[in-house]
């Protein structure tokens, strides 16, 4: 099971759209975290501090802190084991990956073979969990997969763009009577789903992206269809590990 957590906690509905911004040793003061009424404005992780002040002058700046990001990870890891006695962070390759910047892991990850039972399904265990997470003041989601790849592209690719889009609709933290948001549609990453996500769920370069785009590559099921010696030969061994 992949736990992703958008930006840090719930924030009051009064603080005006904030962000965590970090200092990047090439590239300058960049975004590293933004709550859902920053993204309503267009403003992501990545971006730079002065592109994100343009859309927004009245942005709330803070410094990110991550050795405090991931203590407070490993506290929730260690209560997760409530639900799996195998908890991990998400594995970070580098700072940008699958078109996505990450700055520090921003995910749990729990091994749940076979415990699905123990919570009525595999359904009714990812609604506890979530459950759980939304106690905590937490937006998350989730997603169960056959590997840790799987219920990873599955839940950053599959799940997470429209559940920021159904935050920037409520524009209110998800400690209230509406609950955690959860998709149904993110509760199995068969294949057949999967199939359908772009190739950055396989947490490739960009560069990589960018070569599989020009071949008119852009989805997984897409990528299937082409020969793994020519892929291999093209595009280098580690999409193929992929």
């Amino acid at each position: 099971m992949h736990l992703e957590n958008d930006a840090s906690s719930a924030s009051p509905v009064d603080i005006p759209p904030f962000v965590l911004q970090l200092r990047d040793p090439r590239r300058g003061l960049r975004v590293a975290a933004v709550d859902a009424a920053a993204r309503a404005y267009g403003i992501s992780p990545g971006m730079s501090i002065s592109e994100a002040t343009a859309l927004l002058p009245t942005l709330h700046i803070d410094p990110f802190d991550p050795q405090e990001d991931r203590v407070q990870l490993l506290e929730l890891a260690q209560e997760a084991w409530q639900f799996s006695p195998l908890v991990g962070l998400e594995p970070i390759d580098a700072p940008e990956i699958a078109g996505r910047y990450l700055a520090e892991p921003q995910a749990l990850v729990l091994d749940a073979t076979g415990l699905d039972a123990f919570f009525g399904g595999p359904s009714a265990m990812v609604q506890a969990v979530l459950a759980w997470l939304n106690q905590h003041g937490y937006f998350a989601v989730a997603a169960l997969g056959p590997t840790l790849g799987a219920a990873w592209a599955k839940a950053n690719y599959g799940l997470r763009g429209e559940a920021i889009k159904q935050l920037q609709v409520r524009r209110s933290p998800p400690l209230s009577a509406e609950g955690p948001i959860v998709l149904s549609a993110g509760l199995d990453a068969s294949s057949c789903h999967l199939e359908m996500l772009p190739v950055e769920a396989l947490r490739i370069d960009s560069t990589t992206a960018a070569s599989l785009h020009r071949l008119g590559i852009r989805r997984l099921e897409q990528l299937r269809m082409l020969p793994r010696s020519g892929i291999a030969s093209r595009l280098g061994s580690t999409l193929l590990d992929r």
